[in-house]
């Protein structure tokens, strides 16, 4: 909810875990036919980390019209990144970002 009452996800729905043997992605929000796929780090990533957490996620997943994203401290070369990428500082009042996912 505070995701997307802060316009970083472009709906809200039923959110959980997805997990299968092995295998877990952090966040998945699904509403309508459609979903939503977060990878949480807390820590710094550059857009080649969060490009190969985001082709993870679709590969599990297999969903072509799903949007696929991560979450992290910051990331470096953001505009690099295939699809959204959000930061902490998208998160929290205290500094301002103009990113968010169409």
């Amino acid at each position: 909810p505070q995701l997307y009452r802060k316009k970083l996800v472009p709906f809200s729905g039923k959110v959980g875990r997805y997990w299968k043997d092995e295998v877990e992605i952090d966040v998945v929000c699904v509403a309508a036919e459609r979903l939503i796929a977060l990878e949480i780090k807390w820590k710094n990533l550059d857009s080649d980390e969060a490009n190969k957490l985001i082709d993870r996620m679709k590969n599990i997943l297999g969903i072509e019209n799903a949007v696929y994203d991560v979450i992290a401290r910051s990331i470096k070369d953001k505009e690099k990144v295939d699809g959204p990428a959000i930061e902490l500082h998208d998160l929290f009042p205290s500094t301002t970002s103009k990113h968010r996912i169409q």
